[in-house]
């Protein structure tokens, strides 16, 4: 078995080294034009000139603050939605969903199987077919962001739960006490952590998500850096990538204080420890290793300010996108929706 195994890895590997001699191969016998442009090196270089000395026009600063508050309300939005609908697909598509609720296992593996088409295509696709529904509102960018992202968290998610103990869950269903109860007091304390740390990475993803999807015309700093690009001014295009950069670090910064402080995992950690600090469960099936995690008084704090956080800037950004719910329900939107399906 194993001289199988080092044969099959020496074969891959030799396949691999093949295809990379015949792309070196062609890369070098083919036209030079084919592959470099290298007319295109004046322009190059001015772009990474333009860096050291970005454009700080106070008109052009306060565009790119626009721009940044656009990008920002449209990734809260997208992150809320996605991690809402994205649970409840997770608790459909789990083991866990079905151990605790009884449904058909038929069900949870055709779900998953459907959650395929959402998670394959790409966030600007999803924009660019939506435009023709509700044109440049917010909708079409929280929707483009809302779609993939709700699959992929479903996913992720329900991982999560399966991979998570369930002694404390299979104690409190035999100890007769209701299905949900049993699944948030017996497997979503022991799995927080893990699903608190996924979200503030799926935060950081939708931002990135969010200034890219700008580029189809819905506003924020991709919409001015491609604007920007198509006209040559390298010195406004640093700009709005610096004040991209500046975001993207302070939501880095901003989400590893919270994870520190909620004492969550730096990444996704499936092999949890429990320390004696835990409040038990009253159950004679339940054993005392694993009893359910308590939250800390200490902890009870920074869990405050981020869920007043998560409120106070899903009503901002709301306020600040003005979408037009009007707009998913107007017959134009169904008969636009009836041919795209078409």
């Amino acid at each position: 078995m194993a001289a199988k195994s080092i044969l099959s890895r020496r074969l891959s590997l030799a396949l691999l080294a093949l295809l990379l001699v015949i792309s070196l191969a062609w890369t070098i016998w083919a036209p030079p034009g084919d592959v470099f442009n290298f007319s295109g090196g004046t322009q190059f270089l001015d772009f990474w000139q333009a860096g050291l000395h970005p454009d700080l026009h106070l008109s052009l600063l306060a565009t790119a603050w626009q721009g940044m508050l656009t990008t920002f309300a449209y990734a809260v939005w997208g992150t809320i939605l996605s991690l809402c609908l994205g649970f409840i697909g997770s608790i459909l598509i789990s083991e866990v969903g079905r151990q605790v609720f009884g449904s058909a296992p038929w069900l949870g593996r055709g779900l998953r199987a459907i959650l395929v088409v959402p998670r394959a295509i790409h966030e600007m696709l999803w924009g660019l077919l939506l435009i023709n529904l509700w044109g440049l509102d917010p909708l079409t960018a929280i929707a483009a962001i809302t779609i993939p992202y709700s699959a992929i968290v479903a996913k992720v998610f329900a991982d999560i739960l399966d991979d998570t103990p369930r002694q404390p869950l299979q104690a409190l269903i035999q100890s007769g006490v209701h299905p949900g109860s049993a699944l948030l007091y017996g497997l979503l304390p022991l799995a927080s952590k893990n699903l608190l740390s996924y979200s503030f990475y799926r935060f950081e993803c939708s931002l990135r998500s969010a200034a890219t999807l700008g580029i189809i015309g819905v506003g924020g700093l991709g919409h001015e850096i491609f604007l920007s690009l198509q006209s040559l001014r390298y010195e406004q295009v640093w700009t709005f990538i610096y004040v991209l950069v500046l975001l993207n670090g302070g939501i880095d910064g901003g989400s590893a204080w919270c994870r520190q402080r909620l004492g969550c995992q730096n990444r996704i950690n499936l092999h949890l420890k429990y320390s004696p600090h835990t409040i038990q469960v009253h159950s004679p099936l339940l054993p005392e290793s694993f009893s359910v995690k308590g939250t800390s008084a200490a902890r009870l704090l920074p869990l405050s300010l981020v869920v007043t956080g998560i409120i106070g800037m899903s009503m901002w950004s709301w306020y600040h996108m003005g979408p037009d719910l009007t707009k998913l329900v107007a017959p134009q939107t169904w008969y636009q929706g009836q041919q795209l399906i078409a």
